[in-house]
């Protein structure tokens, strides 16, 4: 089938500081997509790369949207190169809502995870996300001080109640010394999992220290393709994989590859507008752990302008929005 190809870049300040182990995120830069059918119908999708994860960048998936010259039709979708993912994801989403399909289970609402900034300020958002009634929060360290922050997450531990679930993300940040300090450190605590402790160079090591500990570990920028998702699947990794659905390329061959998985995946955002927001939390009710939050809990580190629709409690709508709220952010995201 072919289609009327339209594309529009965004940039999006954080309202609220991000901070990870390699720095602060003050901008949030992707491309909003649009097909047309010869019949009308309409389908939109989202580039939001994630370079440091491996994907293209803003250049690159601009590149490739200005190269397909307003057209592109089912055939294009094999020609799409390998180092694109993000531009698939956006592209194959899109004629998936053009063709109006959904996941099977899209309906249900998804649990999500708050993301506390890092360091003390932590603290101070605790009031915030818990009279919101959030379960499960998400916390940034190997930013600080490795003592300094194992302080500050005792006394959020000590603040929220005992049923209330943390886990750790150190996007790959730490030293194999800090990681083990870490690791013994969480043995005294309700921690669902420490994210990505070192680089993904050293996933031998992870795989090492998962064997060593009692807290569990999760892969993340590990495992930010398909193809290394597969690799760590098959070299045995059977515990928590962070996937960031805006990132690994095919929809439907992720999907495949999910329903042969026997790993535990946690669906994660990449902090996309409402349209790439809506896709990966439909996979995330189709695929999710069961009683484990997804990622998604992120809408509120945005300013209020209008491209983020879900909300941000600790339960979200897969189908939150319909083709005529996209079509309202398509017209509020400025030409190209």
């Amino acid at each position: 089938m072919n289609y009327r190809f339209e594309f529009k870049s965004y940039r999006r300040p954080f309202g609220r500081q991000l901070i990870t182990g390699h720095g602060a995120w003050t901008t949030r830069e992707g491309i909003l997509v649009r097909l047309e059918d010869g019949e009308g119908n309409t389908g939109y999708g989202e580039i939001a790369p994630l370079p440091s994860f491996g994907t293209e960048s803003m250049e690159e998936a601009s590149a490739y949207c200005r190269g397909l010259k307003g057209q592109f039709n089912d055939d294009m979708f094999a020609l799409t190169d390998a180092n694109l993912p993000a531009c698939r994801f956006a592209l194959e989403s899109a004629c998936e809502l053009l063709r109006d399909k959904c996941g099977l289970n899209a309906g249900r609402k998804v649990q999500v995870a708050a993301l506390l900034p890092s360091g003390e300020r932590a603290l101070k958002l605790l009031d915030h996300y818990s009279s919101q009634g959030f379960k499960t929060y998400k916390w940034k360290i190997g930013v600080d001080e490795i003592k300094s922050e194992q302080s500050v997450f005792e006394e959020l531990a000590r603040a929220l109640p005992g049923d209330v679930k943390f886990r750790l993300d150190a996007n790959g940040a730490l030293t194999l010394r800090q990681a083990k300090d870490w690791l013994g450190f969480l043995d005294n605590f309700n921690i669902e999992f420490l994210e990505q402790p070192l680089p993904p160079t050293e996933i031998n090591t992870i795989f090492a220290l998962a064997e060593k500990y009692s807290t569990p570990i999760a892969l993340d920028e590990s495992i930010a393709s398909i193809d290394n998702l597969k690799n760590a699947v098959k070299k045995g990794w059977s515990g928590f994989l962070v996937v960031k659905p805006s990132i690994m390329g095919s929809p439907s061959v992720f999907r495949a590859w999910i329903e042969e998985c026997e790993s535990p995946l946690i669906f994660s955002s990449v902090f996309e507008t409402a349209v790439g927001f809506q896709a990966g939390l439909q996979l995330a009710a189709e695929y999710g752990a069961p009683g484990f939050a997804a990622g998604y809990g992120i809408n509120s580190y945005f300013l209020s302008d209008g491209l983020s629709l879900h909300g941000e409690g600790p339960d979200l709508s897969p189908n939150q929005c319909s083709l005529k709220d996209f079509e309202k952010i398509w017209k509020q995201v400025g030409k190209n």
